[in-house]
């Protein structure tokens, strides 16, 4: 693999956090750091120099890709580091307690490497989940947690939840590049109104008719999101509009997508380069999406692009995506502006950055009810010895309960939720403590945090009320529960 000088640059960034972290004077468990870049602005190489600079540091690299093509790539990726073992997040989380050669690893390990870190994050996710159980799994044990992705656009919560510090490293583009901006900025660029089933509109089509008028190679590249037997209709319905060209040879029309257990990859591939020798329309179905790379000579032949996805995170980085790159060519895109400009949001001010409803894969809004008692933090000691902060607040034993670390990897789930509750602006008491056999609530709730070795002790302050909340950000999207929400009043 090709090493360029903003690889090198922001890798060499990576490495002074690296050293600082295991430097004498720090005695942090655990740090968050973060790689931002711009889409298809050379991430992979900069987590590949990084490991290279801390070399012979091991490192396990951990990718959420599903996509057997795409953990394959992954491993190719890093296939010459020898210091670099490479595993998928759902691998890891069955084996951690079986398999010796990933617990190995894990032990030996200076650095986990999250790549495409956008997704699947939260506390119910399975790479928390991951987290909690090698902090549980291995209490002696110091790791640097690197981040690396496009749209991070989860990655706060994930940062906020387990309150580790975190730093971030920008990888800036290198010359010739183009990307997200380059394409809204663009008179190429067109806004489309997703309003019922996605479809190829009479507008869409004059477009495309009047881009394959001007050139005689290229990829056409329009996205349906819904069945394979939808995109199958789609092309046919092409075929027939464009039945001079394709019986001249001057055109093909493609379906892409898993069906009949075809490789996605492999129908990619043949047709990319075709698009090489003439104009190539593909419609694709559950395809082009995170982690896949064109080439850049194909990327400059790419003439047309139609994303129909309307959460940001997707349509980001799916076909416009696997636009972005070192080359001089913007295609015509149609796409819903409302998700290139939650990227630019993103992307200009990630700290202060709160995702909307559309911002994630596999999001969704609701409306419901939630019972809320109002609490306040009415002490904190650095102390875990819960008869002497009875003492010093001068209680008994009715008056609270508690919550404490623990070594179950379930109960201190748990508690990491009441922690991290505490913190809150306005933190929620029913989500802190509890009742039982009918009983009031307790007017103080200890929470006894060893790892840290600091207490806080939470007050009531007012009664149970019924709030109504709107569920701005759901996500389905590989957890190891239903799903986490990000609540906002």
């Amino acid at each position: 693999m090709i090493i360029y000088p903003n690889q090198i640059k922001a890798a060499e960034e990576v490495r002074k956090h690296f050293d600082n972290f295991y430097s004498p004077f720090n005695y942090n468990r655990f740090e968050f750091l973060s790689i931002n870049g711009k889409l298809q602005s050379g991430k992979t190489g900069c987590l590949v120099q990084t490991c290279r600079l801390i070399f012979p540091e091991e490192v396990v690299a951990l990718t959420t890709y599903a996509d057997k093509a795409l953990v394959s790539q992954f491993d190719n990726d890093f296939a010459n580091e020898f210091n670099v073992s490479t595993v998928k997040i759902s691998t890891a989380m069955k084996q951690l307690e079986t398999n010796q050669q990933l617990i190995t690893d894990i032990q030996n390990a200076s650095a986990l490497i999250i790549d495409e870190g956008e997704y699947r994050l939260d506390l119910e996710s399975q790479l928390s989940m991951f987290i909690q159980a090698i902090m549980t799994k291995f209490p002696k044990k110091r790791l640097m947690i690197i981040f690396s992705g496009a749209t991070n656009f989860s990655y706060n919560y994930l940062k906020h939840m387990f309150r580790f510090p975190a730093h971030s490293v920008e990888l800036e583009a290198g010359d010739g590049y183009t990307g997200i901006t380059n394409f809204y900025d663009s008179p190429n660029f067109n806004h489309i109104e997703r309003v019922g089933p996605v479809k190829v509109t009479d507008e869409i089509l004059d477009s495309l008719k009047d881009t394959l008028s001007q050139h005689t190679t290229g990829l056409y590249m329009l996205r349906i999101p819904t069945t394979a037997n939808d995109a199958d209709e789609v092309a046919g319905d092409l075929a027939k509009i464009f039945n001079n060209q394709i019986q001249s040879d001057s055109l093909t029309i493609k379906s892409i997508h898993s069906k009949d257990g075809k490789e996605i990859k492999d129908e990619l591939r043949a047709a990319t380069k075709l698009s090489m020798k003439k104009n190539v329309i593909i419609i694709v179905c559950g395809a082009l999406q995170a982690g896949f790379r064109f080439v850049d000579v194909i990327k400059q032949n790419i003439r047309f692009v139609y994303e129909t996805y309307s959460k940001s995170a997707s349509a980001i980085q799916g076909l416009i995506g696997r636009s972005c790159g070192y080359h001089d060519n913007i295609p015509v895109i149609w796409a819903d502006r409302r998700v290139f400009e939650e990227y630019i949001k993103l992307y200009n001010d990630e700290e202060k950055y709160i995702p909307g409803e559309n911002a994630s894969t596999h999001l969704g809004s609701k409306i419901s009810t939630t019972d809320f008692v109002p609490c306040e933090l009415h002490s904190e000691y650095k102390i875990v010895d819960r008869k002497e902060i009875e003492n010093l607040l001068g209680i008994v034993r009715d008056d609270y309960r508690y919550s404490e670390t623990s070594k179950v990897l379930e109960k201190q789930g748990e508690f990491l939720r009441q922690w991290n509750e505490s913190f809150k602006d306005e933190p929620n008491y029913d989500s802190i403590t509890w009742t039982s056999r009918n009983q009031e609530m307790r007017p103080y709730h200890i929470l006894v945090n060893t790892d840290e070795g600091v207490s806080r002790v939470m007050k009531k302050t007012g009664d149970k009320e019924t709030r109504t909340t709107i569920d701005k950000t759901t996500s389905t999207s590989f957890l190891s529960d239903d799903k986490y929400i990000n609540k906002e009043k």
